[in-house]
């Protein structure tokens, strides 16, 4: 045998092995996009903006659900009373409770007074991988009303696209006040903006986790009370397993202003 000339058997196998090391790399990447891309990426830095829901029982366990989750760095900005408009125009002050939990720091709460931040103002501060939206209930019964909640959405959905971050939107539980055809009127406006191309945003229902029964402790629109703190830990326990899934899917993408990578919603349609 010329050794100048012919490979030695355990050189061919050598050869033979990063071939297949480099085809099955190709494979992985092909079969689930994103996957290679996130062991460089780094965590994901989500952004979470609520109402009340997330301003207490639902938004704090959801907030420590994340942190114990691999590869998710949450920060939490809840303000009890707010409207979409509010985040995007800023101005407006809760006077029910303002909570918030930024990415390594401790909890912090004020009865009243808070201003709410604009989310603009947020968007720069956190520079997030992802963002989740969990407003909306109190649109449902307060002046003016759904028409302008509406182009708020797409306001909304909009500037998280722009700064190229992933759309995730938490609509509301089921409740009393406002009724369920109110809160199924805005399920039907946000899935109707955000299926569309330019506007993309995953919508996970709430309504699949949550009962608000007739006679319980609750106002009739909070889970804070009683047996109904038991409901909002599982719905963030819920919430947190779609937001497992969706970060890991889509870490490591940037979303193009106008369009995303993202196919669908989470949240399967509500149970009747």
């Amino acid at each position: 045998m010329d050794p100048c000339h012919d490979t030695l058997p355990w050189v061919d196998s050598s050869r033979m092995a990063i071939r297949l090391g480099v085809w099955i790399l190709g494979l992985i990447e092909v079969l689930n996009p994103g996957v290679l891309i996130a062991q460089e990426s780094g965590p994901a830095r989500v952004l979470i903006v609520g109402d009340s829901h997330t301003a207490f029982t639902f938004g704090r366990a959801l907030h420590e659900n994340l942190l114990s989750e691999t590869g998710i760095r949450p920060s939490t900005f809840a303000s009890c009373g707010s409207k979409i408009s509010h985040w995007l125009n800023g101005g407006w002050s809760s006077n029910c409770g303002f909570w918030s939990r930024s990415e390594g720091e401790e909890s912090h709460y004020w009865q009243s007074g808070h201003p709410t931040p604009r989310l603009g103002a947020l968007l720069d501060e956190v520079h997030p991988s992802h963002v989740v939206i969990a407003l909306g209930s109190n649109h449902l019964w307060r002046s003016p009303g759904l028409d302008n909640a509406e182009e708020e959405i797409r306001q909304t959905i909009a500037a998280v696209k722009a700064r190229g971050a992933q759309c995730l939107w938490i609509g509301p539980p089921r409740m009393l006040t406002p009724t369920p055809a109110q809160v199924e009127r805005f399920y039907r406006a946000l899935r109707g903006i955000a299926s569309r191309p330019e506007f993309r945003c995953h919508v996970v229902d709430s309504r699949n986790w949550t009962r608000y029964p007739t006679g319980s402790e609750g106002d009739g629109t909070h889970y804070d009370r009683g047996d109904l703190r038991d409901t909002a830990r599982s719905w963030a326990r819920q919430s947190t397993l779609v937001m497992r899934t969706w970060v890991r899917a889509t870490i490591g993408r940037r979303a193009a202003p106008g369009r995303s990578s993202d196919s669908g919603s989470p949240g399967a349609s509500p149970a009747r």
